[in-house]
């Protein structure tokens, strides 16, 4: 792993507590793509202890066709990818992924990766759809909603 990295990270004690109490995970990667660090908030989401991530290359740890980490590094530029999919423990996530390269001077030395879940937010959407599906050419209206009941006609 790169010492000079991990130097950079966990010299300012303030930083590390920032990312640690970010909701949004944080990852960060040395320029060979091997875990350097991992907040709080991945660690919760992945169910994994950061001593049993740090160290481990990226393609070890998830089920992935495709990387923007591992996309930032070989290109030393940013990387946004609104929906990143990959496999972790069986699940299926979806992620608002974003990475960066770092740089010390003009050498690339990591990259830093700050994913959103969006797992959720795509299965509630997917359950709208399907009872919109169900309900097909039936029109939803107020009165529909608010039934029969004589007091509440009344109002």
């Amino acid at each position: 792993m790169n010492d000079r990295l991990q130097n950079k990270i966990f010299s300012n004690s303030f930083l590390v507590d920032l990312m640690d109490h970010i909701s949004e995970s944080i990852y960060i990667y040395d320029e060979n793509g091997y875990t350097v660090f991992i907040n709080k908030a991945a660690q919760q989401y992945e169910n994994v202890k950061s001593e049993d991530i740090i160290g481990k290359h990226i393609n070890d740890m998830y089920i992935q066709d495709y990387s923007p980490s591992l996309t930032a590094l070989e290109t030393g530029q940013k990387v946004i990818d609104p929906q990143n999919s990959y496999i972790i423990n069986g699940k299926e996530c979806i992620q608002d992924t974003r990475s960066y390269p770092i740089y010390e001077g003009n050498q690339l030395i990591g990259v830093y990766t700050i994913e959103k879940d969006l797992t959720t937010i795509k299965q509630m959407v997917d359950e709208s759809i399907n009872y919109q599906k169900k309900l097909g050419s039936k029109k939803v209206s107020f009165e529909t909603l608010v039934g029969q009941d004589e007091q509440f006609l009344r109002c």
